[in-house]
């Protein structure tokens, strides 16, 4: 050891020392070393070390509080490791906290301690902001277990403080932030002051990317009561927040869920239909994902209510029909019937099926059905004789009416042909003469400006006549004004007719030259 002492400390360890068999000799030497004058900082670092190696931990405590917890001479997370593995936890804790290692901190509190109330005062008051959220969801499930309510508090007031930095980001300007906890109402300023923030954190907090509110729902798994309070916490008192419509999904899937399980069927009910009631929420949720949650539980008043938000009204009308409703399903079709008069169709085939004993409904359903002239029927005739059940006198008055709308129909028809008829003959006879006997042309007043005709003037053989300076001119052509909007529908429908009997001769000559029939009929339009 003498002949060690001589050398310089640096060349000395690394000569003698290297080897890992020899650590006890080398802790031995260190220790003696610094009781020199010439000890240096990374000899102190190798002691602190070999200390942790050894698990000499009244050593290396003694050492600690000489140079300090946030010292840099030793490996902290090695040290950390170790004094937890031999209980020595409030010197871990120390160093963990000197160093700000938050998962060190939470762990010892957590696991090793059993503090959970002590964990959750450290996120609130110690871990910086952006991070709170990160290791209240890592930590969430332990903290549940021992504190719930003491977690939900800490997880609610920082959900307020996200849509506190929402608001504020519409208020002011969203890249300065706010210079002053002045500008917060009593409410938000008291949020503020729960995590024990100051004024310094005021400017940069629209930097900081929160996480959605959603994110902590697996945190209450297990813990019914708080999740419902979480959740009717998001939807009471926050408003606008991110993915919002996850939020109220949950909420309805755990009221189902009760609702299955008829634990407080009807406060579960109360909850649901209060919220599809309030239109402001409509936004809040998809309709159609929550229909499919209604059904798979059968909740009646939630697939009704929805439905009818919908505008679904033959599955509504089919819906009561599986319930055997009769009352509202005349009420549906009663209200909605004119509108969509297939609802009277579907309602008359159910009623007159023998199983469902509702053929008193009949007479009623073909007096509504008499007043839809768009229904055929044959329909109705078709509906009838498949069952068996339903009485001729059921049907008398609904045939007599029928028939008597098709006779007035019929004799309406047969005066407006021959109303046609008499026309054609006219315009026949009319033609006829223009064709064979001369016209006279006499002169009365100008059609366009309806003064005393004077020549030079202009008649047509259509009636009509125009001075020279009234009468209109296309194309170098003088034509009738009066006439001349009709003459152009007629062209234009000649045109057409034209085009499309030519487009057919086409298509005839391509048939004949081709063998692919099919390609050049898919192509014809």
């Amino acid at each position: 050891m003498q002949k060690i002492d001589s050398l310089e400390p640096t060349q000395a360890i690394a000569t003698h020392f290297l080897d890992i068999s020899n650590i006890e000799q080398l802790v031995q030497y260190l220790e003696k070393l610094h009781q020199q004058p010439k000890v240096e900082k990374h000899h102190t670092a190798l002691l602190l070390n070999c200390y942790i190696k050894q698990k000499q931990f009244d050593n290396f405590i003694q050492k600690i509080e000489k140079y300090g917890f946030e010292s840099d001479l030793f490996d902290i997370e090695t040290a950390i490791r170790e004094c937890r593995s031999f209980n020595y936890l409030d010197i871990a804790l120390k160093m963990a906290t000197k160093k700000n290692i938050y998962t060190a901190c939470l762990q010892i509190y957590i696991f090793d301690k059993g503090e959970c109330g002590a964990a959750l005062e450290y996120i609130r008051d110690v871990i910086i902001l952006e991070e709170k959220a990160n290791y209240l969801k890592e930590f969430g499930l332990e903290l549940m277990r021992s504190e719930p309510q003491f977690t939900l508090e800490v997880i609610q007031n920082l959900i307020l403080l996200i849509n506190i930095v929402q608001n504020l980001k519409k208020q002011f300007e969203s890249r300065k932030g706010i210079d002053s906890l002045d500008r917060l109402t009593q409410e938000q300023q008291k949020v503020w002051k729960y995590f024990n923030l100051d004024n310094d954190q005021l400017s940069n907090i629209y930097s900081i990317t929160f996480c959605k509110p959603d994110e902590f729902l697996h945190i209450f798994g297990g813990y019914n009561n708080y999740l419902e309070r979480y959740l009717r916490f998001l939807i009471e008192e926050c408003k606008n927040l991110p993915n919002e419509m996850a939020i109220y999904h949950r909420y309805f899937s755990y009221h189902l869920e009760r609702f299955e399980r008829k634990e407080e069927i009807k406060e579960s009910e109360k909850r649901i239909m209060s919220l599809l009631m309030d239109n402001k929420n409509e936004s809040k949720y998809d309709k159609n994902h929550l229909l499919v949650q209604f059904k798979i539980y059968n909740f009646t008043e939630g697939i009704i209510c929805l439905l009818k938000k919908l505008q679904m009204r033959e599955e509504l009308l089919n819906f009561y029909i599986t319930k055997k409703d009769n009352e509202e399903i005349l009420n549906l079709c009663t209200e909605y019937g004119e509108q969509e008069q297939n609802l009277w169709v579907l309602a008359l085939k159910y009623f007159a099926k023998p199983e469902n004993k509702a053929t008193h409904y009949i007479p009623n359903i073909l007096k509504e059905l008499n007043k839809l002239e768009s229904i055929s029927s044959f329909l109705i005739l078709d509906i009838m004789k498949e069952n068996s059940n339903v009485k001729f006198g059921q049907m008398r008055d609904f045939l007599k009416q029928q028939l008597q709308r098709d006779y007035t129909e019929i004799k309406d028809n047969l005066n407006v042909i021959k109303e046609n008829m008499q026309q054609t003959t006219e315009t026949r006879t009319e033609f006829q003469q223009l064709k064979t006997q001369a016209q006279i042309f006499s002169f009365g007043k100008c059609t366009a400006c309806d003064n005393a005709l004077v020549n030079p003037s202009f008649h047509f053989i259509c009636g009509h006549q125009y001075h020279q300076n009234c009468i209109q001119i296309e194309d170098k052509k003088r034509i009738c004004i009066r006439c001349n909007l009709e003459i152009q529908m007629i062209q234009n429908k000649q045109k057409e007719v034209d085009e499309a009997n030519q487009q057919m001769v086409q298509l005839r000559q391509k048939m004949l030259e081709t063998s692919s029939k099919y390609d050049i009929i898919s192509k014809y339009k």
